[in-house]
């Protein structure tokens, strides 16, 4: 059997969840896992409500953070979601903070960073996106160029691509493409396959300490990205993921048709 080949074991510092199940167990051989995420599970102060805290504080409608959760959660299930987050909000939002969680709980070692850019031109670029769990794209200003490529990694099309000092790599990509924009981007693609892929969350609260601003907290990623408060969000994660392995589907409280409408707005 191959390392990491199952999608939905969940290697925890502590225990290794089933995603599909919800089921824990302790590491076993036959798991034949070479990772691990960041937090633990059985963390007696284990918090979920500064995240949760977070995101409702951030996001317009109870139902949006349902949708970060589903983000988040489907991130670990190592299978494509035919899936293109974007996260919409000039600066001081809260959207990095949500990235940050996101690293947090998954390590930097799971998580792609290249841009569009060099993932388009260079040899090595689709590479880059094997075997990790989330591709954040800071700062997004144009897809036009790259949307074909999006949609190929979040379909989880196989990839062949060049390595640095290495022979070439083959696989099938499950990252879940997250792009970080401060405002609508053209897409250069009308059609129901870029549509249907894409789940926007808007982030339209300013966090400053000036007025008609929402107060900022100094302490907001120390206190979110926290073990206890990771340990309390990967309880969720555990009790969502079954639903979400059956399903596939990342909740949205608007159709894409919606979505659609209101962005071109």
């Amino acid at each position: 059997m191959p390392f990491d080949s199952s999608p939905y074991l969940f290697p925890a510092q502590d225990k290794v969840i089933d995603l599909q199940t919800g089921k824990v167990h302790d590491f076993r051989p036959e798991d034949y896992l070479t990772f691990q995420y960041a937090p633990k599970l059985d963390n007696p102060k284990s918090d979920y409500r500064p995240i949760l805290w977070h995101l409702c504080s951030s996001l317009p409608d109870p139902r949006d953070v349902l949708t970060a959760l589903d983000v988040a959660t489907s991130g670990f299930v190592r299978l494509p979601f035919e899936a293109i987050v974007q996260l919409i909000g000039s600066g001081g939002n809260g959207k990095g903070i949500f990235e940050k969680i996101l690293i947090a709980l998954a390590i930097l070692e799971r998580v792609a960073t290249i841009t569009l850019a060099e993932a388009k031109a260079s040899r090595f670029g689709p590479g880059a996106v094997l075997d990790k769990d989330f591709w954040i794209l800071s700062e997004v200003e144009d897809v036009k160029y790259a949307i074909n490529l999006l949609k190929k990694v979040s379909t989880g099309e196989l990839t062949d691509s060049d390595t640095k000092y290495g022979d070439r790599v083959k696989g099938q990509p499950h990252v879940l493409p997250i792009l970080d924009c401060n405002d609508a981007v053209d897409f250069g693609d009308d059609s129901w396959g870029r549509k249907r892929r894409i789940i926007k969350l808007d982030f339209p609260y300013t966090f400053d300490y000036a007025p008609g601003t929402r107060r900022k907290d100094p302490h907001m990623e120390e206190l979110v990205t926290s073990p206890e408060a990771l340990s309390g969000l990967l309880k969720i994660i555990a009790a969502r993921a079954p639903c979400l392995c059956r399903s596939r589907k990342i909740y949205t409280r608007k159709r894409p048709e919606e979505i659609d409408a209101e962005y071109k707005r």
